[in-house]
């Protein structure tokens, strides 16, 4: 169970990131260097009150008081991003030109609830606001598009032979996104009392079904719609001390019921080649997490695998397990 079954309007956040990206960079000391890269990025994540939860997977028998519903929202995206730009020195920027294919959203108002006058009659209050747009699979024009700005900047604090303390500032894809006139979008007043099904409605059972997907369908838009883009915005301060580095900083990626994430991490450099480090965060999907960290050095070529909430390795400690994986390869 997540939560507690007594709270029953506290809020959880739950959520998932896939993020595939490849890019190639081209930097000099003196000169304009340049990058391009393409991102596959889906993310998934929804706020609830936890006697949603517990009405979904444990039923409404302990339940006694109304569920407010006004914090529920949701999102599931997948986009196509090239990311491509210039860079020098300290700073880089670039613009984030992205297809969308697909973008689902929705969230309920203010005051939305269901309450139970016994298990059996339900009384519900909603005024859902959902969109859906879907891919093109045969096109090369999506339903939808996004343009953005990519910002990076990394300036010195303090700076001497065995140690520096520097901070790092970066923003990515703030902009737009823009969707065309094929989306279908749910705004009804789905206000009702549900006390079961007559026996005509068994009995009838596919006209009932009709009548239902008829009171809620969504409508199919005929117009255009602009909403601002999932950026993020990074923020992050590293101390090296000889051959340890201590970091601080803020994560938050808008528009997609995410946590802002504060984290303060520790690295050592173990020889040439091996670097070993941890970091505790609070924020994002999963709120509280502590992350193992191992990065390898080959040469031309680095090597970097997280794994995330390394509590949940031990099954009654933890919900969630993730890994991520970064390469690099100089070309010179």
């Amino acid at each position: 169970e997540k939560g507690s079954l007594e709270n029953i309007n506290s809020i959880n956040t739950s959520g998932f990131e896939f993020d595939n990206s490849y890019g190639i960079k081209f930097s000099h000391k003196e000169k304009i260097g340049w990058y391009v890269k393409y991102q596959h990025l889906s993310t998934g994540g929804a706020k609830y009150p936890q006697g949603l939860y517990n009405l979904i997977f444990n039923g409404n028998q302990s339940i006694s008081q109304s569920i407010d519903l006004t914090q529920t929202a949701f999102h599931f995206r997948k986009h196509q991003i090239i990311h491509f730009g210039f860079l020098k020195k300290k700073l880089s920027i670039g613009l984030a030109l992205g297809n969308i294919l697909n973008e689902y959203q929705g969230s309920l108002a203010d005051g939305d609830y269901i309450s139970f006058q016994n298990p059996y009659i339900w009384e519900v209050s909603s005024n859902p606001n959902i969109i859906l747009l879907n891919n093109k699979t045969n096109s090369l024009f999506k339903n939808g598009n996004s343009i953005g700005l990519d910002f990076k900047y990394k300036g010195d604090i303090l700076k001497n032979n065995s140690s520096y303390l520097d901070y790092t500032i970066e923003i990515q894809n703030l902009g737009i996104m823009y969707f065309h006139d094929e989306f279908s979008q749910l705004n009804n007043d789905t206000s009702f009392t549900y006390s079961g099904l007559s026996i005509e409605e068994i009995i009838n059972f596919e006209n009932t079904l009709d009548n239902l997907n008829n009171s809620i369908s969504p409508n199919y838009n005929l117009e255009n719609m602009v909403q601002i883009s999932p950026f993020i915005l990074n923020g992050e301060l590293n101390l090296k001390l000889e051959k340890t580095n201590f970091s601080a900083g803020l994560f938050h990626r808008f528009n997609s019921n995410y946590i802002p994430k504060t984290f303060v991490g520790i690295d050592k450099q173990i020889n040439k080649k091996i670097n070993l480090g941890t970091n505790i965060s609070y924020g994002g999907y999963n709120e509280f997490q502590i992350i193992g960290k191992l990065k390898i050095d080959f040469k031309k070529s680095q090597f970097q695998l997280n794994l995330l909430n390394i509590p949940a390795l031990i099954p009654s400690m933890g919900k969630s397990l993730g890994l991520n994986l970064y390469m690099q390869w100089q070309i010179n």
